[in-house]
């Protein structure tokens, strides 16, 4: 599946952290170098230089799994 808006997977990721992702992230890479049904992975570097993949899920993917399951 194509990636969803980049401003939708900060504020997924913010939600998430409790913070801004500029006083996690030393770079903020907003394009995802991956991107499937129910998630999307942009690479990060974190303050301490590590770089990391942050899974973001797709905006009301909760939702759409809840109705099709059990």
């Amino acid at each position: 599946m194509p990636p969803f808006a980049p401003d939708l997977a900060v504020a997924a990721i913010e939600t998430g952290l409790g913070r801004r992702v500029d006083e996690v992230f030393a770079t903020f890479e907003r394009t995802p170098v991956a991107s499937a049904s129910i998630a999307q992975v942009p690479l990060r570097d974190a303050k301490n230089g590590t770089e990391v993949a942050v899974k973001v899920l797709r905006p009301g993917v909760e939702r759409a799994i809840a109705r099709t399951c059990c």
